[in-house]
């Protein structure tokens, strides 16, 4: 099944969104207050969606999602009023058909950008032209990145670095090997010197160590929303987790905040093991420590979790956290505490969530939300 993504209102409460599996439409369900254990009942926001949705905040405030539609063509709609349960009707925000699920990010000065891959197996963007109302004309056109003559395959992802720049990552497409190179490119900040024919975003390089024994991730899920998962350190460093081409979670991380190009701006690819039929989530606690989630071929959700905040020692071994049957990847929402809770899709085809009872602390039991 698909994993749940969980955004985050104005106030604090959590929103989930979900498209595809057992039910008809597009998804969503709210808590009832902030921090709340109860929640609404799911509502459909709409049907015949042919993308996963990718959920950016608005300057206002507001939630904005975008998904492809069913003629492939990126649309979005908008909580009606801040916090709001309802949302606008769609709009059709270009006409030209793409083929990934889109990533949203905001931009330093609250403009959203949106990125997909279209028909040309290519990496496009567009943006607002100024920030505001999400579903109004104030977009630019698609534009394409130059690919040096490489295709692309994954959903894109997207995290800002410290300076509030893009960071864009994508799975390269290559017919000749097996290995899937994650690719990187960032918006070109005002004190950098590299050279960019992109229109101010750096050109397209490996991520990790940047050198001629690159040690390539095989990933064993493209064209997949999850396949990437990227948070900040405490430090303002982003570290990046996949699972590799033997089932373990592999990750790298800037070495310093707003890393560049040079081959000694990231680490190398260092792999923390385990046995995994999923992708992670990565969260971080409220002292900075990442935690990583993963499902194992058991169904049951494991996590491991940095000692100290921005690393590099882990604690030492993955330990489990139960779960019966789990068949989605995991989804890390933020209390307004700095609580973490995960949710994930059980085998029952409802929503099972586990949530941390004091910040950096121990986790509750599962609950089950209703169908």
């Amino acid at each position: 099944m698909n994993r749940p993504v969980v955004a985050t209102n104005f106030d604090g409460r959590l929103e989930i969104f979900y498209w595809g599996g057992p039910y008809s439409g597009f998804l969503h369900k709210r808590q009832l207050s902030p921090g709340a254990d109860e929640w609404s009942d799911w509502k459909t926001l709409g049907t015949g969606m042919k993308s996963h949705p990718a959920i950016a905040k608005e300057s206002s405030g507001r939630l904005a999602i975008f998904m492809l539609n069913s003629e492939r063509k990126l649309v979005c709609k908008r909580q009606q009023s801040l916090g709001s349960e309802e949302y606008t009707d769609w709009t059709v925000l270009s006409n030209t058909t793409m083929k990934s699920s889109p990533a949203a990010a905001v931009n330093s000065d609250e403009r959203i950008e949106v990125f997909c891959i279209g028909d040309d197996e290519n990496v496009h963007h567009l943006w607002q032209t100024s920030a505001g109302d999400a579903t109004s004309g104030n977009w630019s056109s698609w534009t394409a990145f130059n690919s040096s003559n490489m295709k692309f395959e994954s959903d894109p992802f997207t995290i800002p670095n410290g300076n509030g720049t893009i960071e864009l990552y994508v799975v390269r497409k290559d017919s000749t090997v097996t290995n899937k190179r994650i690719m990187k490119k960032f918006q070109l900040g005002p004190d950098d010197y590299l050279y960019s024919s992109d229109g101010g975003w750096s050109y397209w390089s490996m991520l990790g160590v940047y050198a001629y024994n690159y040690p390539l991730v095989e990933l064993s899920t493209v064209a997949n929303a999850t396949a990437i998962a990227a948070i900040r350190n405490k430090d303002n460093r982003i570290e990046t987790f996949v699972r590799g081409k033997n089932s373990e979670i592999w990750h790298v991380w800037q070495e310093h905040m707003n890393a560049g190009d040079h081959h000694s701006d990231y680490s190398n690819w260092h792999t923390l093991g385990g046995e995994f039929v999923g992708n992670p989530a990565v969260g971080k606690n409220r002292d900075g420590r990442l935690e990583v989630f993963a499902r194992g071929k058991d169904g049951k959700m494991y996590h491991r979790w940095q000692k100290t905040a921005n690393g590099p020692a882990w604690e030492a071994t993955w330990h489990s956290m139960g779960g019966t049957g789990l068949k989605s990847d995991p989804a890390i929402g933020y209390h307004s505490n700095k609580t973490l809770e995960v949710f994930c899709w059980g085998g029952d085809d409802r929503l099972w969530h586990r949530r941390q009872t004091t910040p950096n602390g121990g986790w509750g039991e599962w609950k089950k939300e209703s169908r």
